[in-house]
């Protein structure tokens, strides 16, 4: 019985500190990350010159990947047109680029007409040239922050976490006061 209770209580404390080596590798590469040049795809597909300049001359983007074979993802694009819609009402001008890859274009088009996503520019990235070319292989990294200059100012994804979303805010306001 004790060998019993000693082996739980071993297998727990093990997943304790595997658990903690995790998030610090999570936190050392999202360090990694920030500051560096990201090459964004010359794939995006935008309504006209005019949006296609806006987001060529804005102070900040925010970027994304989602998997549009992943139904709980392609969901997400709801809560982006909510973000969108936030940033415009707060008065930020900070375009939302959104990379999708799938399988199945027909219905992720179907998804974003039917949320109305107009305030996104996004694309098929079916290479998934932005993922690759940026080595941007884990998720938590495949949402960011960009300046002018395409160099990450924050990681994380905004829609999920109101703790990401207030980040995002707080540095979108500090960047665009100084400019």
């Amino acid at each position: 019985m004790r060998f019993c209770s000693f082996a739980i209580i071993l297998l727990i404390s093990n997943a304790l500190v595997l658990s903690c080596k995790d998030q610090d590798k999570d936190v050392l590469t999202v360090r990694n990350i920030l500051g560096k040049t990201i090459c964004l795809p010359n794939i995006l597909y935008t309504l006209s010159q005019k949006q296609q300049d806006e987001i060529d001359q804005a102070l900040l983007k925010i970027v994304s990947y989602i998997d549009g074979d992943c139904s709980v993802c392609v969901i997400q694009l709801s809560f982006w047109a909510d973000f969108a819609n936030k940033l415009s009402m707060l008065g930020y001008n900070v375009p939302i680029l959104v990379y999708i890859s799938t399988s199945n274009e027909e219905y992720v088009i179907k998804i974003i007409e039917k949320i109305g996503c107009e305030k996104i520019s996004w694309t098929f990235d079916h290479e998934k040239e932005f993922i690759f070319n940026n080595k941007l292989l884990n998720p938590t990294l495949q949402t960011i922050m960009i300046d002018s200059n395409n160099n990450v100012v924050d990681v994380g994804n905004p829609v999920l976490s109101e703790k990401r979303s207030m980040s995002y805010l707080k540095k979108i306001k500090k960047i665009t006061q100084t400019h």
